[in-house]
């Protein structure tokens, strides 16, 4: 039995989460991030948005305090074309902005949602006043808010589809406004009990409302972005010779934003940072309030002597703070190299050594040491014979590594015989040489001196005889080597 008043017990905790869970639900409906206890989110689909003086299924608050409708999304977005879209609205005199902020918006140039938030707060006594103050927090900026009737009835591509708004005739209309309106720009802590009120915070997320009085109710109609502005490279590539000491990589934003805007960026790529190919770390970039781009400077660029393939710096935009990123958010920039390939040769034409040195390194240089791999085909001819009968050396390909300036061509085997002979030649003759050209000692010749003495030579023997018979004679004479 315990047992099951312990699942019983676990199931009621975790329905009441779940409730718990979906009454908290109001939070980004529409781009509200959340709103305090005072303030009610009204999704209805058909809302009465009249005066309480007008109906009585006019809008209320259940809780006596605050409400707000959203009323459109991305206005004039789908329809740019119009006339409502084409119209400029000003908030001068006809409302409030926060500090610092344009005073009119169009819709077809400025993305914005609009939101109906109805102030009827319920006082008990004049005393409670600053008890009561709703609070809501947008995803994004606030433009400004009107306070005058006629901004907060149907409006073409602002006003809620299917919402059903007064008019001029009707009775209540000029209620609506609020009464000895107070405005703060930017504080979350201002209040007052003068009049109705409304505060903006410092970052243009936050509205705070005050009510005067619990008559019928008064209207505003809120105007915030439709998002936080983009941030992200102009471009995704460019370039420059290495001889270009810097280049500047634009960022820009969608708009101007009222915030200070942020956004960290990666460095890497196959160039090599820290002042060798150039100077740029990791960091984060800054655009200020009412700018709309900024740069980052890759600087030092080195321009060396040295012939290597062209190299790449890829910065990597990521996290940014009051913006979101855009399309464009790494750029790669390429460095070009712009030195010519080195020289290789041999460093002499000629050698020689003794045959009884048993092998001989010719010696091929660059110029100048090269970034990139450097290879020279080489062919081997000569006196001598190949394959191990005189040394050994075939035809192939010498390479000279990156960084490095020389390399050497072995002749290996020398074989030191016996037998006396002229002296012997490998010639070897360098051809189609990659990553570099080709210089004007392409061919060494190297000599094998032979040290052999040269053999004796000599009468078989001293005397011999034949008959007089014997119409010829072979008198032998013999070498003491073959040569």
């Amino acid at each position: 039995m315990k047992i099951r008043l312990d699942l019983f017990r676990s199931f009621c905790v975790s329905i009441f989460l779940v409730l718990a869970g979906l009454q908290s639900m109001q939070a980004h409906a529409d781009g509200i991030v959340t709103t305090n206890t005072y303030v009610e989110i009204k999704t209805d689909d058909n809302p009465i948005l009249k005066a309480r003086k007008q109906t009585n299924e006019g809008l209320q608050a259940s809780n006596g305090h605050f409400v707000i409708v959203p009323e459109r999304t991305n206005i004039c977005q789908s329809t740019p074309n119009s006339a409502a879209c084409n119209t400029v609205y000003s908030f001068s005199g006809l409302g409030y902005v926060p500090s610092g902020s344009v005073t009119s918006i169009n819709f077809r140039t400025t993305p914005a949602n609009s939101y109906l938030v109805f102030i009827n707060s319920q006082h008990n006594s004049k005393d409670d006043r600053t008890a009561y103050i709703g609070e809501i927090e947008f995803e994004n900026e606030i433009l400004g808010y009107w306070t005058d009737p006629t901004m907060t009835v149907e409006l073409a591509e602002i006003s809620k589809e299917g919402a059903s708004y007064p008019n001029s005739g009707n009775s209540g209309f000029s209620a609506r406004q609020t009464e000895d309106h107070v405005h703060y720009g930017s504080s979350t802590t201002a209040s007052t009990t003068s009049g109705d009120w409304v505060s903006i915070s410092s970052n243009k997320r936050i509205l705070r409302i005050g009510s005067k009085n619990g008559k019928p109710g008064d209207y505003i109609r809120v105007i915030t972005r439709a998002a936080s502005p983009t941030v992200a490279f102009s471009s995704t590539s460019s370039s420059g010779a290495e001889s270009v000491s810097s280049a500047a990589l634009n960022i820009d934003l969608s708009y101007a934003a009222t915030q200070n805007v942020s956004v960290n960026y990666t460095v890497t790529g196959t160039a090599t940072g820290s002042g060798t190919d150039y100077t740029l770390a990791s960091g984060s970039l800054t655009i200020n309030a009412g700018l709309t781009s900024g740069s980052i400077s890759i600087a030092g660029i080195v321009n060396d002597s040295v012939d290597e393939p062209n190299e790449t710096v890829i910065v990597t935009l990521s996290s940014p703070t009051n913006a979101t990123l855009g399309n464009n958010t790494v750029h790669t920039y390429t460095i070009i190299d712009n030195d010519n390939p080195p020289v290789v040769d041999f460093n002499t034409t000629t050698s020689n050594g003794a045959e009884s040195s048993s092998s001989k390194d010719i010696a091929v240089d660059l110029s100048a040491a090269s970034g990139k791999n450097v290879t020279v085909n080489y062919a081997v001819t000569g006196t001598a014979t190949g394959s191990g009968t005189d040394y050994t050396l075939a035809s192939g390909i010498a390479t000279i590594s990156p960084g490095s300036t020389s390399t050497n061509i072995t002749i290996a085997g020398i074989v030191n015989d016996s037998l006396d002979e002229a002296d012997e030649t490998v010639v070897v003759t360098l051809s189609n040489p990659n990553n570099a050209t080709l210089g004007s000692n392409s061919v060494h010749t190297y000599t094998i001196t032979d040290n052999d003495n040269p053999p004796s030579v000599a009468f078989n023997t001293t005397t011999s005889s034949q008959a007089e018979s014997v119409s010829s004679v072979d008198l032998t004479v013999d070498l003491s080597a073959a040569s």
